[in-house]
């Protein structure tokens, strides 16, 4: 019983540092997304402004 219960112990953590890497992953190019479009946006702004 102890033994199943580390074994699933062991299942769950290695699935998880992996979800955590892709959700790491997933968030890091989301924000690199969000910064792009924010730069562009307000590049954009900038050039009517000037305009």
């Amino acid at each position: 019983m102890i033994i199943e219960y580390s074994l699933l112990f062991k299942f769950i953590s290695v699935n998880n540092s992996e979800l955590i890497y892709k959700a790491h992953v997933l968030i890091t190019f989301a924000m690199n997304l969000v910064i792009l479009c924010s730069l562009s946006i307000l590049s954009i702004l900038v050039l009517k402004i000037l305009k």
